[in-house]
């Protein structure tokens, strides 16, 4: 049999046949040349194909052929330079050395050239090829090819206000009495003056929780109605729209949720927003959606309150559908304790339902059930919750007392009178400012949404905007029914006009700090974390476990950098541990995808608490110990004068 006839083995090696490798444009391969023809590789028809495989049929090559598959296929490894010469085609090791190779043409590159820029260049991790098809030949060429391997992972590159040149703080602190005395004497001179803060009244903040179709917006809007802060044309308005839809009895809804959305589905979705007052605090009326697919809002809104209201259904199968595993009512409890909030009220609804029709065995078994759950795993101080059963639709228990006919039981206080009873929570003017951003907009300028947390916000005080350390000026402080303030104290829920560059972006959960005495901006942080129950694909929380994180009212991805210990509450013990399961107390290294405002817990527990979620569902509660500082950029030279 001739050399001709032969059958071309299955194995790789080179064409010793080829006269010389061309670079194909087209194909992006370098193939063999016979002559005129050009003979494409297997695979030339799929661009993504790396791997050429060229028959041997000269079986003198043998001892060549092997000492190639030494070495793998061409595309994936580098080759000893003395097995082979692509110019070369007929060199066996025996023979003479091989010429040295010409220049490339215009359209063509050796493999040699090809291997020598890939072994100039520094080592990366393999990754996804760049493509040769738009190149043009030539030296330009060489320096594209050294660039033909791309990292394996993209590096994400944050927004330049995300990541600003750190510079010292070295402003003095600002006098803020100083500066309301000036804002009193020019308030004569003004057609609408700017006014105080109520100083008899403190304010305070209520978030009402619980599960879908609880009744939570339609008490609020009964306690609206009640108080008088409802125009009776509106109420018209809202009952015709009720009607409309078929939904006679959701019209006090309507007070709260405002959208067409939320009131043609009859479930809130975005956090609401009122005032109301009793004889001893001024209160903003925060109603959170209760559905589970909104808890992200929900923990917005809650991280803004003092008080809690959790909402129960006692209407038959209701409650037990939100208080089984899975509803709302457990998780809304347990978030609310997490946000720091300790005086909650168990509002127990639809009393007047007719298969509940005010009844006190029916009160007493939605209270017997809860109480273990709040008291153990919650970790409420049961001495702290009021209970109290009412009626949302009809307004019976909220301000008047419900008739002694109906429930000739219940001799206790009425739900405003539990409103004033509620201990005021421990402020400060004198802290340093905090005030989280909840939301934002554009008016005219930038308007913030938020609570001041802490410390005292005046008009025209310059502040700093962490984690981007932007500075501005406090414009404008709206309060409660559009009120316009001199100053706000901690509690008060305002809206802020800012005054900042135009092109600076401020994102919802950036806190607005005093200009000398700023919060922490930290990606990475230690923490004492009590673990839920955890999802059933992933049992386990162990270093490099991803998930998301809930801090005030900033939401940041993040990941578990190393777990450090096991806590054993009975036995007040710390073990050393690699991974948490369910239910476990644990200490760990946290990492955020970005740099988020936080504190220290003993420094400043609102803003020292997170909670982890992972694919909807609650997993983690956390308590930050100790934050690790980033290194700080020192800002950039300019260049010297030539």
């Amino acid at each position: 049999m001739s050399n001709s006839e032969q059958t071309p083995p299955q194995q790789s090696g080179l064409n010793v046949n080829a006269a010389e490798f061309n670079f194909n444009l087209n194909a992006s391969e370098f193939v063999p040349s016979f002559g005129t023809t050009q003979v494409n590789p297997p695979g030339y028809e799929n661009p993504s194909y790396q791997n050429t495989y060229l028959y041997n049929q000269d079986p003198q090559n043998m001892y060549y052929n092997q000492q190639y598959q030494q070495y793998g296929q061409y595309g994936q490894y580098e080759y000893p330079q003395q097995y082979y010469n692509l110019q070369q085609p007929y060199y066996y090791p025996e023979n003479q050395p091989p010429e040295e190779p010409e220049e490339p043409e215009d359209n063509t590159i050796s493999f040699s050239d090809f291997e020598n820029s890939r072994s100039s260049k520094p080592k990366v991790t393999p990754g996804p090829k760049l493509g040769f098809k738009s190149i043009n030949v030539g030296e330009e060429v060489r320096q594209v090819v050294e660039q033909e391997e791309a990292p394996k992972e993209e590096v994400k590159v944050a927004p330049k206000v995300r990541k600003p040149v750190i510079k010292s703080i070295t402003e003095k602190p600002i006098d803020k009495a100083a500066l309301i005395a000036k804002l009193r004497e020019s308030a004569a001179n003004e057609e609408q003056p700017l006014v105080e803060p109520d100083k008899i009244k403190e304010p305070v903040n209520i978030v009402f929780i619980g599960h879908v179709d609880s009744g939570k917006s339609t008490i609020c809007g009964s306690i609206l109605l009640l108080s008088g802060k409802v125009d009776q044309r509106i109420i018209e308005t809202y009952e015709q729209e009720a009607k409309r839809l078929g939904r006679d009895s959701w019209w006090l809804a309507y007070i709260m949720d405002q959208t067409d959305e939320e009131r043609e589905k009859g479930i809130t979705v975005e956090v609401g927003k009122a005032f109301f007052e009793t004889p001893t605090k001024r209160f903003s009326i925060l109603d959170a959606p209760g559905h589970k697919a909104y808890v992200p809002n929900m923990i917005g809104g809650a991280s803004q309150a003092d008080y809690a209201s959790l909402v129960i259904s006692a209407r038959i199968s209701e409650f037990e559908t939100g208080f089984d595993r899975g509803g709302q009512t457990r998780e809304h409890a347990m978030l609310a304790k997490s946000l720091g909030i300790s005086n909650l009220i168990v509002v127990i609804n639809k009393m007047d339902d007719p298969s509940v029709n005010w009844s006190q065995d029916r009160f007493e078994q939605i209270k017997r059930e809860m109480s273990p759950f709040l008291s153990e795993k919650c970790k409420y101080d049961l001495s702290q919750v009021h209970w109290i059963p009412i009626s949302g639709i009809s307004g019976a228990n909220i301000i008047e007392r419900v008739k002694p006919e109906t429930a000739p039981w219940y001799n206790g206080p009425t739900l405003f009178e539990i409103f004033d009873s509620l201990p005021l929570p421990v402020r400060s003017a004198e802290a340093p400012l905090r005030i989280p951003i909840l939301d934002r907009s554009k008016d005219q300028g930038i308007i913030i949404y938020g609570k001041v947390e802490s410390g005292q916000v005046v008009k025209g005080q310059r502040v700093i905007v962490m984690p981007i350390r932007i500075k501005g000026e406090i414009v404008e402080i709206i309060g409660a029914e559009e009120s316009r303030l001199m100053y706000a104290n901690a509690g008060e829920n305002v809206r802020i006009k800012l005054k900042v560059p135009e092109e600076v972006e401020i994102q919802r959960g950036f806190t607005i700090c005093d200009i000398h005495d700023v919060c922490h901006a930290a990606q990475e942080f230690s923490a004492d974390v009590q673990l839920l129950d955890l999802l059933e694909e992933k049992q386990v929380v162990s270093a490099g476990y991803q998930c998301v994180m809930h801090a005030h009212t900033a939401v940041e991805e993040c990941e578990i950098l190393e777990i450090t210990a096991l806590i054993d509450v009975a036995r007040k013990k710390k073990s050393k541990t690699s991974f948490g399961r369910s239910n476990q107390r644990i200490l760990m290294r946290v990492k955020a995808e970005e740099e988020i405002c936080v504190e220290p817990f003993t420094k400043m527990n609102q803003l020292g608490r997170f909670t982890l979620r992972d694919e909807g569902k609650t997993v983690g509660l956390g308590k930050i110990i100790e934050i690790v500082e980033a290194a700080e950029e020192a800002p950039e030279e300019e260049p010297a004068n030539k």
